[in-house]
């Protein structure tokens, strides 16, 4: 091609006729259509992420929120969904645009609304929020039409454009159609499915998982599903206090996302006169406990690298011997997935001394920032972050 530095690159008949860019075979290809591009003129026009709640839900993004069960995901997803479409800041989040929000119930869909009728007696009125009661087969291709319908279809009857869609939970999603979320194929053929919703109406999907019989080992299943979400978090309880964290993100900081406590809110009486009851988050904040903090955005990689190493090879670890226990990782473990995901210089013999410079100092800011821990065991560096 024809490089012109000042206005782009000039397209070329010729070359195009010459790479076969032009004549295409007929047989076959009958009304073959390109993909989509974008080019690198236009690049800066995606530079900043369209933030419907900042900080949590990004237009066009995926989040996994996991957690054993009775650990609050559902709850803390319908509080925030609440306040979206109140347009209200929640928690330190700010709302960015006021939307509609679908939450296919796949399972427990009374219970959904129940907590929705809760946020009701509290006040909130007319609120943009529709909710599925049917489970939706996402092994087979025609959920993405079966979904983009049921937003249509919301969107008719709320006014407003639906942002956000929270499927709870994405697992059973999995098996209604015989797929097994331990399969990564499978895992992979639902999460295309519903990229392809978000290429037609560009929401943000929130999926709700569950973790394994070992939570410092993350999602259940195949990790498959942490590969293809843009952030995951996982809740963890220690006593009443629900501590969310981000524990994989492509381009935001890992770390302490929310904590919360759960509330029993009465909504009237049955036919025994027994109270009806649903657990909700509570309103009160947790005192002397930061709402939210932060991995700063120059040491998410390194943050990046130490979740990843602890998935595939933490181990707990009693800090000095008789201190808290902890998910520790040895250093070399981070070192090679740090290493792995670092640029490559293809100019230099070296390449890894870039990476491990570059790691030296993101590791000395972080422990001189109280952000990780570390010791030395047997003679191995061991490294942990005391958040988690």
């Amino acid at each position: 091609m024809n490089a012109n530095l000042s206005g782009g690159t000039n397209y070329n008949p010729d070359l195009a006729k010459e790479l076969n860019l032009v004549t295409l075979p007929k047989r076959g290809l009958r009304n073959v259509a390109s993909i989509r591009l974008s080019y690198f003129d236009d690049c800066d026009q995606a530079a900043s992420k369209k933030w419907i709640m900042k900080g949590l839900f990004a237009r066009g993004e995926t989040s996994s929120w996991i957690a054993p069960p009775g650990a609050g995901k559902s709850a803390a997803l319908t509080c925030a969904a609440v306040y979206l479409a109140a347009g209200m800041n929640w928690r330190g989040f700010r709302v960015k645009e006021r939307c509609g929000v679908l939450y296919l119930a796949f399972e427990r869909a009374d219970l959904v609304n129940r907590r929705l009728a809760a946020y009701k007696k509290k006040g909130f009125a007319g609120l943009p929020i529709a909710v599925g009661r049917e489970m939706i087969d996402l092994m087979t291709p025609t959920c993405v039409n079966i979904i983009l319908e049921t937003i249509r279809e919301a969107e008719a009857h709320l006014g407003i454009k639906v942002g956000v869609v929270i499927i709870d939970t994405y697992a059973k999603g999995i098996a209604l159609g015989g797929g097994d979320e331990d399969k990564a194929k499978d895992q992979g053929k639902c999460l295309a499915h519903l990229r392809r919703v978000q290429e037609s109406t560009d929401v943000h999907i929130a999926i709700i998982g569950h973790t394994g019989k070992d939570e410092s080992r993350g999602a259940r299943g195949s990790n498959a599903h942490v590969a293809d979400t843009d952030v995951q978090i996982q809740i963890s309880a220690s006593g009443e206090v629900k501590t969310a964290r981000v524990i994989k993100a492509n381009d935001q900081p890992c770390g302490t996302l929310l904590q919360f406590t759960m509330v029993s809110e009465t909504l009237g009486m049955d036919d025994d006169g027994d109270p009806v009851t649903v657990s909700i988050l509570s309103d009160d904040e947790i005192s002397g406990v930061p709402v939210k903090t932060k991995w700063p955005r120059s040491l998410t990689q390194l943050s990046d690298a130490i979740s990843a190493a602890i998935l595939d090879n933490g181990f707990d670890h009693q800090v000095g011997g008789q201190g808290p226990t902890v998910r520790a990782v040895h250093l070399e473990s981070v070192r090679a997935i740090y290493r792995k995901n670092y640029p490559a210089l293809l100019d230099t013999k070296r390449p890894h001394d870039t990476a491990d410079r570059a790691l030296a100092r993101a590791l000395k800011e972080a422990k001189d920032s109280y952000l990780i821990g570390s010791e030395t065991i047997l003679n191995k560096p061991v490294i942990w972050n005391p958040e988690r």
